[in-house]
């Protein structure tokens, strides 16, 4: 994995390779429920939960 593959022992590499992954996936999972929770996406949000902008516009 990138340098560490050359500096480090092969057992050391493979153990930091599987937290990279790990960590990868904990962070998309995070980005995905943040985006969900923020109801970001149009299709997310029902008509009572109207996000910042749209709800204002909608509105006046």
């Amino acid at each position: 994995m990138g340098l560490a593959g050359l500096v480090l022992d092969p057992d050391t590499s493979a153990s930091y390779g599987l937290i990279y992954w790990a960590e990868f996936i904990a962070l998309w999972a995070f980005g995905v429920a943040w985006i969900t929770a923020g109801k970001v996406l149009p299709f997310l949000i029902g008509p009572e939960d109207e996000w910042m902008g749209r709800a204002a516009q909608a509105s006046s």
